[in-house]
């Protein structure tokens, strides 16, 4: 079950969307930045299954990050936006869970324009 809940996570990133932070976003640090922000939105709205998969919001992040290093290859030849990851970082960090829970597309916005892979 954890395999499923990390892939689905991250399927967010690679579908476009691709949350916590205080400075700058960079090519760098997203996923970082990406997997803290998820794990504590996750943690929020989906308190059980967060709490039947994970130990804690390390036990999360850190399942995150590893999943999003796997895919780091995809994203070789693409531009990262730092602007557009800032403002999806700051879309899902405000977001209310009942948006979430309906996929509100508003909040993945800016999360579907990070990459420009062409």
């Amino acid at each position: 079950m954890r395999g499923s809940l990390v892939a689905g996570l991250f399927v967010s990133l690679l579908s476009g969307c691709s949350l916590l932070g205080g400075g700058a976003v960079t090519e760098d640090n997203f996923n970082d930045e990406y997997s803290k922000v998820s794990c504590k939105v996750y943690n929020e709205c989906f308190k059980g299954e967060f709490e039947a998969t994970w130990d804690d919001l390390d036990d999360c992040i850190d399942d995150l990050v590893d999943a999003q290093e796997e895919y780091e290859d995809y994203y070789d030849d693409c531009d990262f936006d730092d602007d557009k990851a800032q403002d999806c970082l700051n879309s899902l960090k405000s977001a209310e869970c009942g948006d979430i829970y309906e996929g509100d597309e508003d909040i993945y916005e800016d999360c579907l324009e990070i990459w420009d892979c062409e």
